[in-house]
């Protein structure tokens, strides 16, 4: 068992405490759209990103969700729009995902 794993199971009641995190959340991009008449078609957008210092309570039993974007699904027809990127997140800071590229139509 790994010394952490002895501390922890030698604890009785509950440890708790306040810390500051440093963080930096960024989304998942935009694809890009397609084109099917030789024009051009516009890029996906860039994933939004939030960073700063976060306070957060700590301890045995105490979670915080973090969630990792995706970017965008690329498209393989002609004249579609990209997709948008999805949202990122730490604890209660959320990014949002980069927008679609346009098609070239």
């Amino acid at each position: 068992m790994p010394i952490l794993g002895v501390i922890a199971s030698q604890i009785t009641g509950h440890l708790q405490f306040t810390t500051s995190f440093e963080y930096l959340v960024v989304a998942g991009g935009g694809s890009g759209g397609t084109s099917g008449n030789d024009r051009g078609s516009g890029g996906g957008g860039a994933g939004g990103y939030r960073n700063g210092t976060l306070s957060l309570l700590v301890g045995i039993g105490i979670e915080h969700t973090v969630t990792v974007g995706a970017g965008g699904a690329g498209t393989a027809s002609s004249n579609i729009c990209g997709n948008q990127g999805a949202y990122s997140s730490f604890a209660s800071v959320y990014s949002t995902g980069g927008g679609y590229g346009g098609t070239g139509s």
